[in-house]
């Protein structure tokens, strides 16, 4: 069987639904499923084998592959060495998430169309089983040790990292290919809306809640040269050292205590934060490895800290400095390919997903979220969206919109 044949078979719509409906739900709550769960999550394991294994032998790897690739090596090597590291929990954290982004690397190269029409549908789909769990368990589908607002797509404030890509995506469909915005967008848009609302997770709301009004307004704010990658990660790098390491918000004491009542350490983060440099400062270069919730919040001495709440902070401590290097590369590579386009409202438009993503991370932990890297796949492969699309071959005449 030629490797021609093969690419057709896998970029095939039957077996892109399959593989990217297995990939997506193994990051989704399936603990109701049974027995069916489990299949899922094998089969998952062995698409992921088999595409990392196929794409390895067969195609040249991309400066993001590579990149994705040091970036997680490095954190299994700093894993295996630690006297904590558990390399089933990296296994179940990373190693689908590689099979999916070369996976989706793969189909967007070869067939862009249908590679985000499936992807759009897929998410559309997830969006609303998500919602309904929260229509029909209010108070949370099921219970952890530590959160009890948990729903399909799992605890409340990780939501919006598989909503920002869905809208992405469709909205990315329909201006490419429908030329219009479709009424499945729309309904999208509200059911994913209550969804952040009702769960009110206050990071999530004021992401979900910017990203609306910039979708009413950018082809006015399309026209601010300054609202670009260049800019956004510019404020992702302050927000990171004013709020994390010099704590600017001391300053706003009165405005935070006095009239808005709320507490000056973001519910903990500047603890953990204070907490985590300390342990990054003794190992800076290799780090902890990927550790059980258990171990980390023990360090971290509360039941309730499982993570770092915050991005940077903890790849530094999963990973060191050898994980934080490959993992900025990936945003720069993403930035460099966003660049050459960087005047087209669709590269406007993940440009700015990417800037919600940059301030999310400020407050919270999450490099392992498969949604992030589905955004970081589309703006690296940004060229294949365009010069796929005759319309749009004159830059220059797109520049203008």
């Amino acid at each position: 069987m030629n490797q021609k044949y093969i690419e057709k078979l896998l970029c095939s719509r039957v077996i892109m639904i399959f593989i990217f409906m297995h990939f997506l739900l193994y990051f989704c709550y399936l603990g109701n499923l049974g027995f069916l769960e489990n299949i899922i999550r094998f089969t998952a394991y062995s698409l992921s084998s088999f595409i990392i294994l196929y794409y390895m032998l067969k195609h040249k790897l991309s400066k993001f592959s590579i990149c994705l690739l040091l970036f997680i090596v490095f954190q299994f090597f700093s894993t295996i060495i630690s006297e904590y590291g558990s390399v089933k929990i990296f296994l179940s954290t990373y190693f689908v998430i590689i099979g999916l982004c070369f996976y989706y690397e793969l189909c967007v190269k070869a067939e862009p169309k249908k590679t985000i029409g499936i992807l759009g549908m897929i998410l559309y789909i997830l969006s609303v089983v998500n919602f309904v769990t929260i229509i029909l368990f209010p108070n949370g589908l099921y219970a952890t040790e530590r959160y009890t607002s948990n729903w399909f797509f799992q605890y409340d404030n990780t939501h919006i990292f598989m909503f920002l890509p869905a809208i992405l995506i469709n909205i990315l469909y329909d201006e490419l290919y429908r030329k219009k915005i479709s009424f499945r967008t729309i309904i999208l848009l509200v059911v994913i809306g209550y969804c952040v609302y009702y769960c009110n997770s206050a990071s999530s709301v004021f992401i979900y809640t910017i990203f609306i009004i910039y979708i009413f307004f950018r082809k006015t704010l399309n026209y601010i040269k300054l609202l670009n990658i260049n800019t956004y990660i510019k404020v992702g790098i302050i927000l990171f050292f004013l709020i994390v390491v010099f704590r600017i918000q001391n300053i706003f004491y009165f405005l935070i205590v006095e009239v808005l009542h709320k507490n000056m350490n973001y519910t903990g983060r500047t603890d953990v934060w204070d907490t985590v440099m300390r342990y990054i400062s003794n190992n800076p270069i290799i780090g902890y490895g990927i550790e059980s919730t258990e171990v980390f919040s023990a360090k971290m001495g509360h039941i309730y800290y499982t993570h770092a709440h915050n991005t940077i902070l903890n790849v530094l401590y999963k990973g060191g400095v050898l994980s934080l290097m490959p993992f900025l590369l990936i945003i720069n590579f993403a930035k460099e390919k966003l660049n050459l386009y960087k005047e087209t409202k669709y590269v406007k438009l993940i440009s700015f997903v990417m800037l919600c993503y940059f301030i999310m991370m400020v407050f919270e932990a999450r490099e392992t979220k498969a949604g992030y890297y589905l955004v970081l796949v589309i703006a690296f492969n940004i060229d294949c969206l365009i010069k796929n699309r005759k319309e749009m071959l004159n830059y220059e005449k797109e520049s203008n919109l």
